[in-house]
């Protein structure tokens, strides 16, 4: 007889799903002794309960991609022997799919544009709940173009020193979290740096 599916596949990383890390399908268990197993992995809802294929997923592991995010993820196993195949059997869901932050507005500084007097970056807003950020401020143009990173200004705030007189000041923020880096987004530039 064909194989019948006594105990669910399941995958691996079952309680994290994130962008760029790699699921690998365990196999359930079977009667009648199974020769070979197929594969295919879905992208579905949040329950898990409106799936569609992913095209060319037909392996034991499946390399979560940018456009699994936001999708939990399951895999379908069918198991064949001599005599034919069994009934395909479907793991369950992992959690959302989780990828680096997206930017959806800009950072901001507060302060005032003359020497002496400290800056200070306010974040941008980002999806996917960034836990930490980096920080590089930048002398540009009186125009806010052509501009160059201030050696060592990667704190969230920047005292404005001799060297940013008669430029405007910009700060370029990235987030992070778990699944990687998202950025840098630039905020726009102050007016020019005058002197005290």
């Amino acid at each position: 007889r064909p194989p019948r599916s006594t105990l669910f596949p399941y995958t691996t990383l079952f309680r994290s799903a994130q962008q760029g890390q790699t699921l690998t399908e365990q196999h359930g268990t079977w009667t009648n002794s199974p020769t070979s197993y197929s594969y295919q992995w879905f992208d579905c809802d949040s329950s898990g309960t409106t799936c569609s294929p992913i095209a060319g997923a037909t392996s034991q592991t499946y390399t979560l991609a940018a456009s699994d995010v936001g999708h939990t993820i399951e895999v379908e196993e069918t198991a064949t022997n001599g005599t034919g195949s069994g009934s395909p059997a479907k793991s369950a869901p992992t959690a959302v799919v989780v990828g680096p932050p997206v930017n959806t507005s800009p950072p901001t500084i507060s302060g005032t544009a003359t020497q002496g007097q400290v800056l200070t970056e306010a974040h941008g807003t980002w999806t996917e709940s960034p836990t930490s950020y980096g920080y590089q401020w930048q002398d540009c143009d009186s125009s806010g173009n052509g501009c160059s990173s201030i050696s060592g200004a990667t704190a969230q705030t920047h005292t404005l020193t001799a060297a940013d007189v008669c430029h405007t000041i910009r700060v370029q923020e990235s987030a992070s979290n778990a699944a990687g880096t998202g950025g840098p987004v630039s905020s726009s530039a102050t007016g020019v740096v005058q002197s005290p």
